[in-house]
């Protein structure tokens, strides 16, 4: 009978299990509910997991909204059922609308190449698979657009969630085992330091040296006594106080070295060889004192000096900051300062022995590297427009001065005439190569530019070159090929330019003369 009544518990315990698995399925085809708390239900349920007490509460409360669901819906016409699935099908086509612009922007932002290129492959690619995708390269584009399209995210983007789909870390009982990828990443990620790691290893530095410093002197000072110690250990070690001191004098040469700050990890790693083979010689037990126990924190101290170093108040520290520095100021290119001083030597090339500039677009130069591309575009038009104006009003004049020559004047009249319009066609030419010269400094100054933010792009995806994700170390090593193909090219192009100003200005002394 025990046997019979166990069957007929087990299977209402079936019954009602199936009934509950039933039940959370009705919640998920409703979209009621948090869908990855339901789904750890439902696993749970079916490997035979009982519920606890909040999750049975919780599904009683989605139960009934479920219940009340089914009666607002079963009272409802069937003009308004029409009515609302019109609705769904106009959002859900809305949001697929939305989703196609945001995949249109993406593709016109990785033309212009604005951004990181392999971070919008990424998203172009998900959302044309219509696959989830994560709220930070969502909010990454949506930034991206904003800032390049002047277009407001509010009225072009809507973060639908319907569509667009974001992971969430699910929570539960099995999140270890069901922990989504990008968690895994976010904790093997390696972190910055926090702020006071410095003080903290310059603290470990100064013990660390003062322990090694006081036991070497006591090595060298009293190597009898050492020798002593070692005897009455019972150890059979064959050691003459030569080697005593030798090994006094290494342990303060290697908290020296920590003390300083100089290889710091050279001499965190002399320290730690000598504590190993301390320890391997004198053992871990108490019957010799528990004093020895201390190497174990020692040894811990110099292993955690050898992976972070000095810190930067150290000298190694110092050393690797102004490497820092110094790589920072190599971003820009060598050819930076002779080209944006190029107008500078341009100018001197033009004044004359009483300090005063020849030319007539002498300032103009000097604008090149104040002002931004816009306004140096103005300008270049406002030269021109200038030159163009001034040829024709000087043609004018003169060709109403020999027009109106009276038949008895004097020949020399005629012949000064002649040369005052040789002299303005020289001084059109003139004008009109130092117009190409201006031209050349723009192009030129525009490409520094170009460069620069090619060396930073460079700069930021060499961060992700040391990514673990087989899928997107391609993507990132084309990346970096076509900036450094980009700024190869760049380069070459300010050469020609450097060399055509050295024409253009070989030009310009020899129309001076001739003037």
């Amino acid at each position: 009978m025990k046997l019979f009544g166990k069957k007929v518990q087990d299977s209402s315990e079936t019954d009602r299990t199936q009934r509950t698995i039933s039940i959370i399925k009705k919640l998920q085809q409703n979209n009621l509910g948090d869908k990855t708390r339901l789904e750890n239900m439902l696993i749970d349920l079916e490997e035979g997991l009982p519920l606890d007490a909040d999750a049975k509460t919780y599904l009683k409360s989605l139960y009934e909204q479920y219940k009340e669901h089914r009666q607002t819906h079963a009272a409802s016409p069937p003009a308004q059922i029409r009515q609302d699935s019109s609705v769904e099908s106009r959002k859900s086509e809305e949001n697929k609308i939305e989703v196609l612009e945001i995949i249109q922007y993406a593709k016109k932002l990785r033309a212009m190449n604005m951004g990181e290129s392999w971070r919008l492959d990424y998203v172009i690619n998900t959302l044309e698979r219509g696959d989830p995708l994560f709220s930070s390269d969502m909010e990454y584009v949506q930034s991206m657009i904003a800032r390049h399209f002047n277009v407001g995210t509010d009225n072009v983007i809507h973060q639908q969630t319907q569509h667009i789909r974001y992971v969430q870390p699910q929570t539960g009982k099995k999140d270890a085992v069901k922990k989504k990828i990008p968690d895994i990443k976010s904790v093997l990620t390696w972190h910055a330091p926090p702020k006071f790691i410095d003080g903290a290893l310059l603290t470990i530095r100064l013990g660390l040296a003062f322990i090694f410093i006081w036991a070497g002197i006591g090595k060298i000072a009293n190597p009898i006594s050492t020798l002593d110690m070692i005897d009455d250990l019972g150890l059979n070690l064959t050691a003459s106080a030569d080697t005593v001191t030798m090994f006094g004098m290494l342990e303060i040469i290697a908290a020296v070295m920590v003390l300083t700050g100089a290889a710091t990890r050279i001499g965190a790693a002399i320290h730690l060889g000598i504590l190993v083979w301390a320890q391997l010689i004198f053992g871990f037990s108490y019957v010799v004192g528990p004093s020895l126990w201390k190497d174990v924190a020692i040894i811990g101290a110099a292993i955690l000096l050898i992976i972070c170093g000095s810190g930067k108040f150290g000298i190694d520290g110092i050393l690797k900051s102004s490497k820092t520095v110094k790589s920072k100021e190599s971003i820009s290119p060598e050819i930076n300062h002779n080209v944006y001083h190029e107008s500078t030597d341009v100018s001197q090339r033009h004044q004359n022995t009483d300090g005063q500039n020849t030319s007539k677009f002498g300032f103009f130069a000097k604008r090149t590297s104040r002002y931004g591309d816009s306004q140096i575009k103005d300008d270049k038009f406002f030269v021109k427009q200038n030159l163009e104006k001034e040829r024709a009003d000087s043609e004018k004049i003169l060709f109403s001065n020999t027009q109106s020559r009276p038949a008895n004047s004097p020949a020399h009249e005629y012949k000064s005439s002649e040369y005052n319009y040789k002299v303005l066609d020289k001084e059109h030419t003139y004008n009109n190569v130092e117009c190409d010269r201006i031209t050349d400094t723009i192009e030129m100054s525009s490409l520094i530019k170009e460069i620069k933010q090619e060396k930073l792009d460079m700069h930021h995806t060499s961060r992700y070159e040391s990514t673990k994700d087989s899928n997107l170390r391609p993507a990132i090593q084309n990346t970096s090929e076509s900036i450094q193909a980009r700024l190869d090219a760049k380069i070459l192009e300010i050469k020609r330019l450097k060399d055509n100003l050295n024409a253009i200005l070989d030009d310009l002394m020899a129309i001076k003369k001739e003037l």
